[in-house]
């Protein structure tokens, strides 16, 4: 599968901010907690090298995001853990099942609901890109 971090194009005309939301928060995280980072990056390696998500969807580790009507899904890096999970909320490119777009992420502790303004967020990039 294609895994693309929004945006894909980042306006750096009007910034010198060469990343964009996501990357910044995957370099914060690889600096806060490297163990948590490692496993990111290693299910997203995993995910390039598999043809769907079926073997995440079965793991728990991908399943629809409650809260909206839009189809976006959502990573839960590891599913459970004491010291935090890293939610990543996506949605397939439109047109091509084999591409999703991360359109937001956090990092989460407890058993919080995930973040209405991150979902706000998702749902907004999703309307921006996937549709």
């Amino acid at each position: 599968m294609n895994v693309i971090l929004f945006p894909d194009i980042i306006d750096t005309v009007n910034t010198k901010e060469q990343k964009g939301p996501v990357l910044r928060f995957l370099d914060k995280l690889k600096k806060e907690r490297p163990d948590l980072w490692t496993l990111v990056y290693q299910t997203m390696d995993k995910v390039r090298n598999a043809s769907d998500l079926t073997f995440l969807v079965r793991q728990k580790w991908v399943e629809k995001l409650k809260g909206t009507k839009l189809p976006i899904w959502e990573f839960r890096i590891p599913p459970q853990k004491r010291g935090g999970v890293v939610r990543s909320y996506f949605a397939y490119k439109k047109n091509c099942q084999n591409t999703i777009i991360i359109l937001s992420v956090e990092k989460k502790q407890g058993k919080s609901e995930a973040n209405k303004d991150d979902i706000q967020r998702a749902e907004k990039r999703d309307k921006e890109v996937c549709i």
